[in-house]
């Protein structure tokens, strides 16, 4: 794809994807981001990349945004992570008994009275 870039000062930048070693070496030395401290983050990070693969890989933007949200998810709390998924996600892969742990014995019987309700609306 990034072959079909044309090679102009502008679009430098999508030949770091490139699998042309030395399309990706000349922008990654030429790329001037607007905010120094984040290119700076990505720059680094590509190099260490291409240091530890090799320039044979296929590399997408998106695979790069995956290894650096990797990379970087012990620096969130647990907190930050869980606020992006739904209830029915973070429950998804516990057991009835995993949910039901963390209640309280007086939670656990209103539950059970409720179950009981919907049973017995269901049975009618």
């Amino acid at each position: 794809m990034t072959r079909q870039v044309r090679d102009v000062a502008a679009n430098r930048v999508w030949q770091i994807f490139s699998h042309d070693q030395q399309k990706v070496i000349t922008a990654i030395n030429s790329y001037q981001p607007h905010r120094p401290d984040v290119g700076m983050m990505v720059i680094n990070q590509l190099r260490k990349s291409y240091q530890q693969e090799g320039f044979e890989m296929a590399y997408t933007v998106e695979q790069f945004m995956r290894e650096v949200a990797l990379e970087n998810l012990d620096k969130l709390s647990p907190d930050e992570v869980m606020k992006r998924y739904s209830a029915e996600e973070r429950l998804r892969d516990l057991s009835a008994e995993e949910r039901l742990r963390d209640l309280s014995a007086e939670e656990q019987r209103a539950m059970l009275e409720q179950l009981k309700q919907q049973l017995g609306d269901c049975s009618h």
